[in-house]
C-alpha cells in the first residue's frame, strides 16, 4: 500500500499500482476495472464515499501492460464535506479480474492538511468573517493566539488565504481573527494553523509605518522610562550617568550624547571622536579609513590562524594571483622543480631547446651540430663500416643465438646431433607420422623395420620377386569354377585399359592430383616487458587552483622561468618540440629534416641495406624448404605421406556418424537433428496430449523428427524419434 502522507486540501492525487501473473510474477493486465471499483473510507469508518465523481480509473496506463492508475480530485464536493482537513483516508480497489481471478486490495493512505501545520481541522460554525468555531482544537485559552493559519475553501483547489489569530477560547474552540480572509469563508471550509510569524508587534495586529523613502518610521515614546512628548530637550539617562539630549522637534530633532567614559575608562572629550569617521585606533592613525599593512602587527595572520583546507578554489577571485603577486623566488622554485636545478632550459629565441652535448647516458655527441656515429665500444667511426661496427651483436653471436633456439626445440637432432631419445612428444605431428597406436608414440618406431630403406629392401625381396605368393599359373586359376565380380559394371580404371591401366600412372600425375604444401616452420622470441614506475605528487585541496584563479601573466612568468626567456617552446600541432638547428654544442644540424652524421657514413641507407641482407640470410636458414632439404625429405615424398591423411570433411563425417557416440543407437548427427527440431522446428498439437516437432528449417511439410505423448501435467510419457 502506498502512503501519500499529508496532502493539501483540494489537491489532485494519483495512485499507481501494478498487477502480476500468479504463476511467474510477470506483468499482466486486468479487466472490469472502473471508477465504481475505487473505494475510499474516512477516519476508519466502514462506509465508502457515496459518489464516484472526481474519480478516474485507468487500466494499462500509457498502454503499459500491468501498470494502472487511480486519480482522485479532492476539490470535488459532490459528497458534501467528505474530504476535510484533519481526516485520514484509506483507498481500496474491489471486484477486478487479474489472471482469471477476482481480487481486491488496499492501494493507498493519505491525510488532508498542510505538512508544516500544527493543527489541521475545519470550521464547525461561522459567526462572522473574523469569528468562528473549530471542529477540533486545544483545550487551553489563548493557545493559538498570535499564530498564522491558512483557510482553504472546501470545494476549490486554488481558493485559500492567510489569516492571523487574535484570540482563542479553549472551552468553545472559538477563534477570533485580526482580519478576515481574502475570500468569503463558509462553515466546513478547511483551516490549518501554522507556527508563529517570525516578527510580532507588541500589540497583535499592529503594523510598521513606512515612509515614501521606504524607510521605517517610529516615534519615541519613552527612553529609560522618561517621556519624550511635548519637550524641546530631554535628559534621558543611558545607564546611570550619560545623558541623551533631544534638541529640536519634528524633522529637525537631533539626539546628542557626550561620552564621558567607555568600560569604566575616562574619555578625553576634547579629542575623542566616535561616529561615522574613526580617525585613530590605539593611538595610531588609520589609512584614510582603511585597514592597511601598518594597522596589523607583524605576523598577525600566521599559518595557525588558517584552518586546514580553508583556502579552496572558491576563495580565489578570477585573476587574483597575477605576476606581481608571484615573487621572483617563487617562480624560480617552480622552475627548479621542473629542470632539477637552479637554471632555466637552454633555448634559442624561438623557444627551441638545446640538448646536452656529451657521451654520457641520455646525452648526444653533437660536436659541430652533427651526431657522431660510434660502434658498440664507443669508438667513433671514421669511415663507412660494416654492419658489425654499428651493431654490438656480431654475426657469430646471431648464429649462436639461432643455434641455441634450435637446440631448445631439439630441431638440431634432424641433422647435426644424434637422437637422445624421449624428446618427441606423444601425439605430436612427428609421432603420428611413424606410429599407428591409439596414442601415437615415437618410441614404437624401429628404424630397422620401419624406415624407408627397410621397407624398400623388404619390397625388393618379397614383392618384386613374388616371393611368398602362390605358384599357380593362370591356367590353374582359370580352370577353377568361374566367379562373377560383384557390381563389376561399376568398376572403372583411372587410366588405360585393363589391369595394365594401373601401370602407366606417372609420378607427375600423382603430384598433380593432390599437391600438398609444407607450412613454414618458425618461432618468435619476445623480450621481457619493462615495468613502468609510478610518480606521485604532494596533495593539495582537491581542485584548489583553477584556470580562472591564475592570471595570464602568472602563467607567462612560470613559462619564462622554465624556457629562460619570454617565449614558448617551439612545437608543431601534435605538441612535438623542435630543437635548435645549428652547429654549436647542444644543437643539431637538421637542414632539410635530416640529421647529419660525421665521417664517411653520411646517411643510414648503408645501415638499412646491411640489415636487410642479414634479415634475408636468417630467413633463408629457417625457411620451410631449407629445413625439408636438410632433413632429407623431398617435397614429393612428404606430400605423398600427407596425402594419406583424412580431410577435414572426412574427419567431420566420421565424428557426426560415430556409432553410439552419444547413447546406444544415438550418433552426434542424430542428436543435433533432435535438438534442431526441439529448438527451431515447427510444433503442432501443443496442449492436446500429442506434440509433433518438425525438422529445423523444414516448414510444416518437413520431416517429423520428434513425437511426444504428454499427460495433463505436461510430463512426457512417451517419445518417438525419427532422426
Amino acid at each position: 500500500m502506498l502512503d501519500l502522507g499529508v496532502v493539501k486540501p483540494g489537491a489532485t492525487i494519483r495512485i499507481p499500482f501494478s498487477t502480476f501473473d500468479k504463476d511467474d510474477g510477470s506483468s499482466i493486465t486486468m479487466t472490469n476495472f472502473a471508477v465504481a471499483d475505487i473505494l475510499i473510507y474516512k477516519d476508519g469508518g466502514t462506509t465508502e464515499r457515496a459518489s464516484t465523481s472526481g474519480f478516474t480509473a485507468t487500466t494499462d496506463f500509457d498502454s503499459k501492460t500491468g501498470k494502472h492508475l487511480i486519480v482522485i480530485d479532492l476539490s470535488d464536493n459532490t459528497t458534501a464535506d467528505f474530504f476535510q482537513a484533519g481526516s485520514e483516508y484509506l483507498v481500496a480497489i474491489d471486484a477486478v479480474t487479474v489472471d482469471a481471478v477476482t481480487v481486491g486490495a488496499w492501494v493507498a493512505r493519505f491525510r488532508i492538511g498542510y505538512r508544516s501545520a500544527i493543527l489541521d481541522t475545519f470550521i464547525a460554525t461561522l459567526t462572522s468573517q473574523t469569528s468562528f468555531t473549530l471542529n477540533s482544537g486545544p483545550a487551553e485559552d489563548d493557545a493559538l493566539n498570535g499564530l498564522w493559519a491558512i483557510i482553504h475553501d472546501a470545494a476549490s483547489a486554488v481558493q485559500w488565504s492567510w489569516v492571523q489569530i487574535l484570540d482563542y477560547t479553549g472551552s468553545t474552540k472559538t477563534v477570533t481573527l485580526v482580519a478576515g480572509a481574502t475570500f468569503t469563508v463558509a462553515a466546513k471550509d478547511n483551516i490549518s494553523v501554522m507556527f508563529p510569524a517570525p516578527l510580532q508587534p507588541t500589540v497583535t495586529g499592529r503594523t510598521v509605518n513606512v515612509g515614501t523613502d521606504n524607510n521605517a518610521q517610529a516615534d519615541a515614546a519613552k527612553i529609560n522610562g522618561v517621556a519624550t512628548t511635548s519637550v524641546t530637550t530631554v535628559n534621558a539617562n543611558i545607564g546611570t550617568t550619560q545623558p541623551v539630549n533631544f534638541t529640536g522637534t519634528s524633522a529637525s530633532a537631533l539626539v546628542k550624547s557626550d561620552m564621558v567614559d567607555i568600560a569604566g575608562a575616562a574619555v578625553n572629550t576634547s579629542s575623542a571622536q566616535l561616529g561615522v569617521n574613526v580617525v585613530n585606533a590605539a593611538g595610531t592613525a588609520w589609512n584614510s579609513g582603511a585597514i592597511g599593512a601598518s594597522t596589523l602587527a607583524s605576523d598577525t595572520i600566521a599559518a595557525a590562524k588558517i584552518a586546514s583546507g580553508a583556502i579552496t578554489a572558491a576563495k580565489f577571485a578570477a585573476g587574483a594571483i597575477d605576476a606581481a603577486a608571484l615573487a621572483t623566488d617563487a617562480a624560480q622554485e617552480i622552475r627548479n622543480a621542473i629542470t632539477g636545478g637552479a637554471y632555466a632550459l637552454d633555448t634559442d629565441s624561438n623557444g627551441r631547446i638545446r640538448i646536452v652535448d656529451g657521451t654520457g647516458a641520455g646525452e648526444l655527441d653533437t660536436s659541430s651540430g652533427v651526431v657522431i656515429a660510434r660502434d658498440h665500444t664507443g669508438a667513433a667511426l671514421a669511415t663507412a663500416a660494416s654492419i658489425a661496427a654499428l651493431n654490438n651483436l656480431s654475426s657469430a653471436q646471431a648464429q649462436a643465438a639461432s643455434e641455441s633456439a634450435l637446440q631448445t626445440y631439439h630441431l638440431d637432432h634432424f641433422i647435426a646431433a644424434a637422437d637422445p631419445g624421449s624428446v618427441v612428444a606423444d601425439s605430436s605431428f612427428l609421432a603420428k607420422l611413424v606410429s599407428k597406436s591409439a596414442t601415437p608414440s615415437f618410441a614404437s618406431y624401429n628404424n630397422q623395420t620401419d624406415s624407408h630403406e627397410a621397407l624398400r629392401d623388404r619390397g625388393d625381396a618379397a614383392w618384386v620377386t613374388a616371393t611368398g605368393f602362390s605358384t599357380h599359373t593362370a591356367a590353374d586359376v582359370w580352370a577353377v569354377a568361374t566367379r562373377v565380380l560383384t557390381a563389376g559394371t561399376n568398376i572403372a580404371l583411372a587410366k588405360g585399359t585393363g589391369v595394365t591401366g594401373f601401370n602407366d600412372i606417372a609420378a607427375a600425375d600423382v603430384w598433380a592430383a593432390g599437391t600438398r604444401t609444407l607450412t613454414g616452420l618458425g618461432f618468435t622470441l619476445a623480450a621481457a616487458d619493462l615495468a613502468s614506475g609510478i610518480l606521485t605528487s604532494s596533495k593539495f585541496a582537491a581542485d584548489s587552483l583553477t584556470a580562472s584563479a591564475m592570471a595570464p601573466d602568472m602563467a607567462q612568468e612560470i613559462r619564462n622561468a622554465v624556457t629562460g626567456g619570454a617565449w614558448s617552446l617551439d612545437t608543431d600541432a601534435n605538441g612535438r618540440v623542435r630543437i635548435v638547428d645549428g652547429t654549436a654544442a647542444g644543437e643539431l644540424d637538421t637542414a632539410s629534416g635530416l640529421v647529419k652524421i660525421s665521417g664517411a657514413l653520411q646517411t643510414l641507407d648503408a645501415l638499412n641495406t646491411s640489415l636487410v641482407a642479414e634479415h634475408d640470410a636468417t630467413q633463408a636458414l629457417v625457411a620451410a624448404s631449407a629445413i625439408r632439404t636438410a632433413v632429407g625429405l623431398a617435397s614429393a615424398n612428404l606430400d605423398n605421406q600427407l596425402d594419406g591423411l583424412p580431410t577435414a570433411a572426412e574427419n567431420a563425417a566420421a565424428l557426426l556418424d560415430l556409432t553410439d557416440g552419444i547413447e546406444t543407437g544415438i550418433t552426434p548427427r542424430k542428436l543435433f537433428r533432435g535438438l534442431g527440431a526441439a529448438l527451431f522446428g515447427l510444433v503442432s498439437g501443443a496442449g492436446t496430449g500429442t506434440e509433433v516437432f518438425k525438422g529445423a528449417g523444414q516448414g510444416s511439410g518437413g520431416t517429423t523428427r520428434l513425437t511426444y505423448s504428454v499427460d495433463g501435467s505436461g510430463n512426457r510419457t512417451a517419445v518417438t524419434l525419427n532422426l
